[in-house]
């Protein structure tokens, strides 16, 4: 197979964006996304928590065990702070549906 149908093969398959739209979400939910999406790209891309399956109060622990790796420099404050973010996205996204 070519390599550009192989990447245009890929491209389709979907998976989270790397990025969202908070555009909706409420002001205090905006600022905790600038700080999850500031700490968290320093080890990966944004795509491995946002397609994440946590259940519902499962994101303190997530978030702590990724805190936990050499670098992440993710302070308990910030931890919480994001916690918070992810639960209301994933939340706020099952109930608007794919």
């Amino acid at each position: 197979m070519r390599p550009l149908l192989v990447a245009t093969l890929l491209a389709g398959c979907g998976g989270a964006p790397n990025e969202i739209d908070v555009s909706t979400y409420p002001a205090e939910m905006q600022a905790r996304y600038e700080l999850f999406e500031r700490r968290c790209t320093r080890c990966h891309e944004l795509e491995r928590p946002l397609n994440a399956r946590v259940g519902e109060g499962g994101w303190e622990h997530y978030v702590a065990k990724m805190a936990r790796h050499p670098g992440a420099g993710i302070s308990p404050e910030d931890q919480k702070e994001i916690a918070i973010f992810l639960e209301y996205h994933h939340t706020r996204r099952v109930q608007e549906g794919p």
